[in-house]
């Protein structure tokens, strides 16, 4: 999982939790066990990241772990308020790729926006203020808002350093903070000019705490004791140990705390300033998992208080705001889907003008920062819909033939929206000219240019009467053909990359952009096309240029070198791969130093280890894994690579509910695909669900769900159980596929096979062969602890390879 850089100490330990990431996380609830009764003076909790960047909390003894958030995107930094109650943290951003921060209640609820575009939040201790780190103009400085609504944001730093990780005294009114704006010029390594610093609260008096020479180590992570009088940080000594230091307020007397060979970093305080808990990697036998330890504040008795095998990181110890965590209970029958998070609901009902219902209306609703989805109407016009808290919520009704009143509904606040919603809307039968097309048949880009950008533009007078949409995709030539063919045909996995996606419109928009990502090979070649099509529209029909042709024009000389072995080019090319999206900027910088910087076999750092990162990154794990499942559930089979890259396009979003949405549409899309009904249509339930367990030789599965607050619940259900839900009418088969294939039995029966299979459709982009997926499957099977001969023997191939320039 990337997250936000915090350069350069933060930026490699974050690539590590990353690369280390379990393959294919799975969403299990883990109970932390306790090592050591520790004096009850060490209250409240802490709050860290874990395996699949979600927000928990634990107590301090290990017990009580307990997951907070519920969202998709990867979270980062919490950070307590000073009365114990909520956290703020980041989260990476829907829109533009960076990091937002987020407040949420410690028990899970009212989570909300609180700063966009803004990362490492530090809650001040008198509650008034958060600091933040934002770029500007490709420098990272900090900031600070009100804490109330994110108001008053005030630039702090205003400088052309990388200034970040701000953490307040205990009197609010200094922040210290890492930076390299006393970074030497070459040959001396910038990466090495990090160092605590410390100003006052309004930006004045900057200073610089630590006294070790530039150049000579790295330091980063400062944390004020309680008391004020000690800053507790990290220290990196050479490339590749880190320790945990304490230094004196005034900067004298530097201390190692942990002095261990493995690296420690990460440290918080205790809120009565005895202990330190930090990150760690001395697992060894944990396969070098990060893992939290408490220690005395003097460095003694190190004790580890987390034991599972996933890492769990980026401490932040919080007062007891005498509010229990709840604890996650069963419920005696399965929920057919997951409940998303948080709970804010819109609903309503479309009627006509004598008050019956109208089915088919399909509800749209559009934000700024957290994507869009729609829904259908019941047979007696109610909808319901969730959304995340976002500044503006806009709801658009949309039906071929009809306009609306009101035709488009938003809610905005300066600060988020929240809160349940309904909305009701009128239907009126009227004929509606309304279409949608490209704004050009052709669409020419020289080679170089990261993607292309194509535009669809909605007219007819019916563009004020409600809501449309349409679904766009790239047209895939299948072909097997090399990508050194010099032809006049561009291919997905040699020059562009498969896009596949629904263009959202209120009332009232008449256009909208989106862009598929352009690969610069290092071929020499003709100018190559390929095209691109508008289809399923609703609310409007296709007008006459309904395709359009994207021409890529060659910028390589013969002879050019591959551009794979280039940092920049590699790491884009594993989001592209595997991810599915252009990277963001804080996590494309964050890989591509960590490439630049790592030092000659250092296995930690390297190319398989990053690509490894991505290829087991949790928001992979949520597109890739969750469609592979459905085919060995359902079918038996691997998907075509065809199948999979439209399929994982198609349950991407941009937050936890349009995820959610798309995840259950594709769940009920896949139930109506022509082999699905021609393989189950003639059976009968108790067949069906026989069919489907038979093919693992299951009588029950394990099932998981997320309450409306956000706390997971397990469920055992039996074969009975799906048979009685389908007859009753509780669940339908679609839900009943979706639950057996995320039940952990399947998710560990299909872990290997995902894991081989995936490899082909991200770095060979094509349908596994038999003979080399069986050997590369024995292979796993046989050592499945060594990740690194599988994905070294696929990026360093030469069929990888070849797909950019000569090997």
């Amino acid at each position: 999982m990337s997250r936000t850089p915090r350069l350069p100490f933060r930026l490699i330990v974050s690539s590590l939790v990353a690369a280390l990431a379990a393959l294919f996380a799975l969403p299990y609830f883990f109970v932390g066990s306790a090592q050591t009764p520790f004096a009850n003076s060490l209250n409240g909790r802490i709050a860290f990241i874990s395996d699949d960047g979600a927000l928990y909390t634990v107590n301090p003894d290990g017990a009580g772990r307990a997951r907070i958030t519920n969202s998709i995107r990867p979270e980062s930094s919490p950070s307590w308020s000073p009365d114990g109650t909520r956290i703020a943290f980041g989260r990476r951003a829907a829109s533009n790729q960076n990091d937002d921060v987020w407040i949420i209640n410690s028990d899970g609820s009212n989570e909300h926006l609180l700063i966009a575009n803004a990362s490492q939040p530090a809650w001040s201790p008198d509650g008034q203020k958060i600091a933040f780190c934002r770029f500007v103009n490709g420098n990272l400085d900090i900031f600070v808002a009100n804490a109330s609504d994110g108001g008053g944001v005030v630039n702090l730093t205003n400088s052309s350093a990388l200034e970040q990780e701000p953490a307040w005294s205990p009197d609010s009114t200094r922040i210290a903070f890492t930076s390299n704006r006393d970074a030497l010029p070459p040959p001396v390594d910038p990466s090495f000019a990090q160092k605590i610093y410390v100003m006052n609260a309004d930006g004045g008096g900057v200073h610089r705490l630590t006294s070790e020479p530039i150049g000579s180590s790295v330091e980063a992570s400062p944390a004020w004791s309680p008391d004020g009088t000690k800053l507790a940080y990290g220290r990196r000594e050479g490339i590749n140990n880190f320790e945990v230091f304490s230094v004196n307020a005034d900067g004298s007397n530097p201390t190692n705390l942990t002095n261990n060979p493995s690296s420690d970093f990460d440290p918080s305080w205790s809120p009565d300033g005895t202990r330190i808990v930090f990150g760690s990697f001395r697992d060894a036998g944990q396969g070098n998992n990060i893992e939290l330890y408490m220690m005395d504040a003097d460095g003694g008795f190190p004790t580890r208080i987390t034991n599972n095998f996933v890492p769990d990181s980026a401490p932040s110890w919080g007062v007891a705001s005498g509010a229990p965590t709840p604890t996650p209970t069963a419920t005696p029958t399965p929920a057919p889907t997951p409940t998303p998070f948080p709970p804010f609901n819109i609903t309503g009902r479309v009627t006509d003008s004598a008050n019956n219902g109208v089915a088919g209306v399909t509800v749209i609703v559009i934000t700024d920062h957290n994507g869009s989805r729609a829904t259908t109407t019941a047979a007696d016009g109610s909808y319901a819909l969730k959304y995340t808290a976002d500044s503006r919520i806009t709801i658009a009704p949309a039906k071929d033939g009809f306009s609306f009143n009101p035709s488009t509904v938003s809610f905005v606040s300066s600060g988020s929206v929240t809160g349940d919603k309904t909305q009701n809307f009128t239907a009126i039968p009227v004929g509606v000219p309304n279409t949608f097309q490209f704004s050009a048949a052709n669409f020419d880009i020289p080679e170089g240019s990261p993607t292309v950008t194509l535009t669809v533009t909605r007219t007819g007078s019916g563009v004020f009467a409600g809501g449309a949409l349409v679904n766009y995709r790239t047209t895939d030539d299948p072909a097997a053909v090399p990508c050194s063919t010099v032809g006049t045909t561009a291919y997905a996995r040699c020059d562009y990359a498969t896009a596949i996606d629904t263009l959202y419109f209120a009332a009232g928009e008449t256009s909208k952009t989106f862009s598929v990502s352009l690969i610069n090979d290092g071929y020499a070649e003709n100018p190559e096309s390929f095209g691109v099509e508008l289809f399923a529209p609703i609310g409007a029909t296709l007008g006459a240029q309904s395709t359009a042709t994207v021409t890529i024009a060659d910028n390589d000389a013969a002879g050019a070198p591959n551009p794979v072995f280039d940092s920049r080019f590699f790491v884009r090319q594993q989001y592209l791969d595997f991810l599915n999206r252009e990277p963001d900027s804080a996590g494309f910088a964050s890989w591509v130093s960590t490439l630049d910087n790592c030092a000659p076999n250092d296995t930690r750092c390297d190319r398989v280890s990053v690509s490894s990162g991505f290829f087991r990154s949790t928001e992979f794990q949520s597109k890739g894994f969750f469609v592979f499942r459905f085919y060995k559930v359902a079918f038996g089979r691997l998907p075509t690579y065809a199948e999979i890259v439209a399929d994982m396009r198609g349950v991407t979003g941009e937050s936890t509910d349009e995820v959610q949405a798309k995840r259950d549409a594709f769940t009920n899309a896949f139930a109506q695909r022509q082999e699905f009904k021609s393989a189950y249509d003639p059976l009968s339930n108790q067949q069906f669900v026989d069919a489907l367990m038979n093919r693992y030789g299951l009588q029950q599965v394990t099932v998981h769900t997320t309450s409306t607050n956000g706390i997971p619940v397990t469920f055992t259900v039996e074969r009975i159980g799906f048979v009685n839900g389908l007859n009753s009418g509780a669940f339908t088969r679609a839900q009943v596929v979706r639950q057996i294939a995320e039940s952990d039995e399947v998710t560990a029966a299909e872990f290997n096979s995902a894991f081989v299979a995936m490899q082909y459709y991200g770095y060979l982009r094509r349908t596994p062969e038999t003979g080399g997926y069986n050997d590369w499957l024995r292979t796993i099977n046989a050592n499945p602890a060594d990740i690194r001969t599988m994905v070294s023997g696929f990026v360093n191939s030469d069929e990888y390879r070849l797909r950019f320039g000569k090997p």
